[in-house]
């Protein structure tokens, strides 16, 4: 059975629930975070270590791209960040402003997706269907990937220098873990793969 749920069109739809989450985010900017193992703490549930971090509830609200976790609203680790009040008060503004499309925006992604599956799986095969579906899919997610584009913006904006360059640190890192995870995970594919050839001489 062919599945056409890709890495870029998950990515894109928990976008949506990024913005629709962002007053969590003020939330635990405000709120204390205890110490390094406590509750939203680098090694603490919630944290960028913790039980519920990048691998355990990735598109939640502790997960890397949710509110609480290390990925924040528009992928920023606005909880690291030290945001002030008035920094907070405009992180509504554009909750606010770019919520209900999102919403919009990642429904229609959704939509478009299972039409585009439901073609693929048809039979008889129409292709002229499958074209179709997959050209309003495609349409679909740059719509919410020029939405995401502009809520990183306009988020980045808020930021201090300091504050810009600190999250781009934290980015850096992030994405460095995740490349070595994928090369682990590639390496255990590999050699699983050489002890079923070994087996099978």
């Amino acid at each position: 059975m062919f599945q056409f749920k890709t890495t870029r069109s998950k990515l894109l739809a928990a976008g949506a629930a990024v913005i629709l989450a962002a007053g969590a985010a003020v939330y635990a900017q405000q709120a204390p975070q205890g110490g390094p193992d406590g509750p939203g703490g680098p090694g603490g549930p919630g944290g960028p270590g913790g039980p519920r971090g990048r691998m355990g509830m990735r598109m939640g609200m502790r997960g890397p791209m949710g509110p609480g976790g290390p990925g924040g609203l528009a992928g920023l680790p606005l909880g690291q960040l030290g945001l002030s009040e008035a920094q907070q008060s405009q992180l509504k503004t554009v909750r606010e402003r770019y919520g209900k499309e999102m919403q919009d925006a990642a429904r229609k992604v959704g939509d478009a997706r299972k039409a585009q599956h439901d073609a693929a799986q048809a039979f008889p095969l129409n292709e002229n269907l499958v074209r179709s579906t997959s050209q309003v899919l495609a349409n679909a997610e740059t719509d919410l990937a020029v939405l995401q584009a502009r809520v990183h913006h306009d988020v980045f904006a808020l930021l201090t220098p300091d504050q810009q360059a600190k999250a781009r640190e934290i980015a850096a890192r992030r994405d460095a873990r995740m490349k070595e995870r994928q090369q682990r995970m590639q390496q255990r594919q590999q050699n699983r793969q050489q002890n079923r050839q070994q087996s099978q001489q």
